[in-house]
């Protein structure tokens, strides 16, 4: 049975007990006697048995009817007059019943039954296997191997449950519902609210996996909150340190935390703007680019700052800069205090099991040791007596942060001009492509390219239209929609799951729908 074979006019059909009650004619509430009302219901209801197949699709949905719309359906087949009549009622519940289930049929046709993968045969228990390790000499690179296949493996996992849940199928059925082809849908900044697609997808396959994005968002916001008032608290603290001591390490590490601040300050409200898709003027896919090119700016900022602090410690050591820093007891307990708070930030981050708090983690970390070294150089100056141990000190730690900034940097641009994605993000999302359809029959072509702090997916798909001896068969307009609108629904069924996936972050996807692997792939450079 396939959608086409129903018609237009049966997909519109009113709902004649609707019809019925909203009518000047009904009498649901009259002087009728109830009993002969509900005699009307049974004499439906086994009117229903009698005409058997296909009005027998009808039985199916009704076995456990409400008494009142068994009395309803008696109301009108009681004052129905002519069997013509009493067909018409019966075939609409045919029909109704035929759309329902061409609905779960065509689900079921284009997604396929798809060969499971039974990962938990494939996962290496390194405690078990310890002993076997400890034989070989790569008994580290070896093991870093089997824990990054198991987690490899376990994000597989999490696209089977995703699957597994039906929401590909929930999409297709979704699509089989719309009724408004050819029409102009209304304009929406969203546009998924007015598509078959269910807007809150994205949030149905993160809560099925544990991302609770409502939560993680209050999350991240509290620990950005946190993290700018420690550092405006350490900021002060060094400020005045730097005043008492007049050390170019303390110097250095005070810039460091007025460029911290700032940075906090430009990737805020870079994010903000990114964010706000409703005030987009003139940027039609959104500013998510604002965000990597602040932090690509402020690294510019601070390795250019930095620099300056090396050239200077580095003009000191040569022209026998002989002052030593005083380092007072006031001076290192604020030092402390800072590198405590730091440390606090580094293992409250720790525990939040979020992409975003990772970098937090990882920078608090940084100004750990950095602080560290930043009062224990001019210290072991001031009780040695040897002055150049602070401007050393002071260019160990510039070349420190130098370097750090220039990975980030060098990443960012290469983000930013569209570098390949991750090995492993592009290996689950040429998995989740194979796994979502049975009439997907490989992959012709896949590009994974950065866009900024997101990744753009382009995927070519050779799919099984059976039609390959038969050449003839869509001559029929009907079919030829037919087979345009099956492509489109599961092509873009498959670009919204994967602009859904919760462990990548996915900006957009494109799907292109092919039937042979000999047709040209890709797009014309200029």
């Amino acid at each position: 049975m396939s959608e086409s074979n129903i018609s237009n006019d049966e997909q519109h059909i009113d709902d004649p007990i609707v019809s019925y009650k909203d009518s000047d004619n009904s009498n649901f509430n009259s002087s009728k006697n109830l009993k002969q009302v509900k005699a009307y219901g049974e004499r439906f209801y086994h009117e229903c048995h009698r005409c058997g197949s296909p009005q027998a699709l009808v039985l199916n949905q009704y076995e456990n009817i409400e008494p009142e719309n068994l009395f309803n359906m008696g109301l009108i087949a009681g004052n129905l007059k002519t069997s013509l009549k009493t067909d018409k009622l019966l075939n609409y519940y045919d029909k109704k019943s035929r759309l329902k289930v061409v609905k779960e049929l065509r689900s079921e046709r284009l997604i396929g039954e798809v060969e499971k993968i039974n990962w938990e045969n494939y996962i290496i228990n390194l405690e078990i296997s310890k002993e076997n390790l400890l034989k070989n000499k790569n008994t580290r690179r070896i093991k870093d191997f089997y824990k990054e296949q198991n987690e490899l493996i376990s994000k597989y996992q999490e696209i089977d449950k995703i699957l597994d849940s039906g929401i590909h199928h929930e999409m297709i059925r979704n699509y089989s519902e719309r009724t408004d082809y050819g029409s102009i849908p209304e304009l929406n900044n969203n546009h998924r609210k007015n598509s078959a697609v269910p807007a809150n997808v994205d949030l149905e396959t993160g809560n099925l996996l544990g991302y609770n994005k409502e939560r993680e968002s209050k999350i991240v916001k509290f620990a950005i909150k946190f993290n700018f008032i420690c550092n405006v608290v350490l900021l002060l603290g060094k400020l005045i340190v730097a005043i008492l001591t007049s050390s170019i390490s303390i110097v250095a590490s005070l810039i460091d935390s007025a460029l911290d601040f700032l940075s906090t300050l430009i990737i805020y409200y870079a994010n903000k703007l990114a964010s706000n898709r409703l005030d987009s003027g003139g940027y039609p896919i959104g500013r998510n680019r604002l965000e990597p090119l602040g932090v690509t700016i402020f690294a510019v900022i601070i390795i250019y700052s930095f620099l300056q602090v090396g050239f200077e410690s580095l003009k000191r050591l040569i022209v026998g800069y002989d002052q030593i820093s005083q380092i007072g007891i006031s001076s290192i307990i604020i030092m402390s205090l800072t590198i405590i708070i730091k440390i606090i930030c580094y293992i409250y981050c720790k525990t939040i099991k979020s992409s975003s708090i990772e970098a937090l983690a990882q920078d608090a970390l940084v100004d750990v040791i950095f602080n560290f070294f930043a009062i224990i150089m001019p210290m072991i100056g001031y009780f040695t007596q040897i002055w150049w141990v602070d401007p050393l000190g002071a260019i160990c730690l510039s070349i420190y942060i130098v370097y750090l900034w220039g990975l980030t940097l060098i990443e960012h641009i290469k983000h930013l001009i569209g570098k390949e994605a991750n090995k492993d993000d592009i290996r689950l999302i040429l998995y989740l492509c194979l796994q979502f359809s049975s009439n997907i029959k490989s992959i012709k072509n896949l590009n994974c390219y950065y866009v900024g702090d997101s990744i753009n997916v382009e995927v070519d798909l050779i799919i099984d239209n059976g039609n390959d001896n038969n050449s003839n068969k869509h001559e029929d307009n009907e079919e030829i929609f037919s087979s345009i609108k099956d492509s489109h629904d599961l092509a873009e069924s498959l670009q919204y799951t994967l602009e859904s996936l919760p462990m990548i972050q996915i900006e957009r996807a494109f799907v292109h729908i092919d039937y042979t692997v000999d047709n040209f792939k890709g797009h014309i450079y200029k």
